[in-house]
């Protein structure tokens, strides 16, 4: 597991000097090698212990000793025939009292991915560049899943949590629209896209979208326009999934032919504050295929496309005033299936 360790600084690029500390060598993977932590020329800023349980607590209190404010700790602070207060107590207790940042124990360390500290005792893949995000999981496998997965897999991943006030709907008096003040909602949710390249040809993505929306407070006025507590803000459909693939043939001197074929799945939604059943729209599923041709020169695309190939039909939007003096419903609905061919020239 040291070596591991040894080998993923090395791999991050991490910038500063390191000091393994093994006494059964002199020198490991190029680095020197020291007996005791004491030996060490300067105070390091963190100490990685990749030792057994046993020998985890000597190993503690030498790093404290050597006045070092940090430390990883892998092992899982659990060893036979212990005795009361437990390992981990007791390391528990001495970390506190020595005002020790640590990250574990029973852990399997971390990625800092910006300052290129790797602290982890398995094997790791390059990472690119960093970004503004950070990943903390209960579950070492699981996040290595994520972080090592190869480079032709791509994840983004996104939550939110917002709370409007004086959020604004739009009701129907008889034929009239009115733009009322609700209260306040809150929205949250999360989306998770993956994108794969399988081959140099050939592209698979697959998303999904969860939505949880509700009124947290109602001013009279929506209300009285029929607006109650429990209703679902407009528009706002729990779940929805989507994939899609591109296949790229090439054709050598004839240029390239590009087949794709995208499906979409949304939940079921109202398309107005008061949800109407009338424009209310069941869960619902589309299909889009295209077929576009590519000359070996470039300069124009010939394309073959059908969407909605399975003809379903449902609602874009609506207005309902099926309980007033009007008595009646507005729906839109998408379009039907269609085909299309459509030839573009780049000047």
């Amino acid at each position: 597991m040291g070596e591991w360790v040894l080998k993923n600084l090395r791999t991050g690029g991490y910038r500063g000097t390191i000091y393994p500390v093994n006494p059964a060598y002199e020198e490991v993977l190029g680095y020197r090698s020291f007996g005791t932590l004491s030996e060490i020329p300067d105070t390091p800023d963190l100490v990685v212990f990749a030792v057994s349980d046993a020998r985890v607590e000597a190993a503690l209190d030498d790093a404290i000793a050597a006045g070092i404010p940090a430390a990883v700790i892998q092992s899982t602070l659990v060893i036979d025939n212990d005795s009361v207060p437990l390992l981990r107590d007791r390391v528990r207790e001495k970390i506190i009292k020595a005002g020790m940042l640590v990250c574990g124990a029973n852990g399997m360390g971390y990625y800092n991915v910006r300052d290129h500290v790797w602290t982890c005792g398995f094997d790791s893949s390059e990472h690119a560049a960093p970004g503004n995000v950070a990943l903390i999981s209960h579950s070492g496998s699981g996040m290595s899943g994520i972080i090592d997965c190869e480079e032709r897999l791509r994840i983004n991943f996104a939550v939110f949590d917002a709370d409007y006030e004086d959020l604004q709907i739009i009701v129907r008096e008889s034929f009239n629209p009115l733009t009322v003040n609700a209260g306040a909602a809150r929205v949250r949710g999360g989306e998770l896209e993956l994108e794969w390249l399988a081959s140099a040809d050939w592209e698979i993505g697959v998303s999904a979208g969860r939505l949880d929306t509700q009124y947290r407070r109602l001013n009279q006025p929506a209300q009285d326009s029929g607006v109650r507590l429990d209703n679902k803000l407009a528009n706002s459909p729990a779940w929805s999934m989507a994939a899609g693939t591109a296949y790229r043939l090439a054709l050598r001197d004839l240029g390239e032919v590009t087949a794709r074929l995208d499906w979409s799945w949304q939940d079921s939604e109202y398309h107005d504050a008061v949800n109407s059943p009338q424009i209310r729209q069941d869960a619902f599923h589309l299909v889009n295929a295209s077929l576009a041709y590519v000359p070996a020169a470039g300069r124009w695309q010939l394309t073959v496309a059908t969407r909605n190939l399975l003809d379903e039909t449902y609602l874009v939007t609506g207005n309902s005033a099926f309980d007033t003096a009007a008595a009646y419903v507005e729906q839109v609905y998408g379009r039907p299936r269609e085909f299309l061919v459509s030839l573009s020239y780049e000047f």
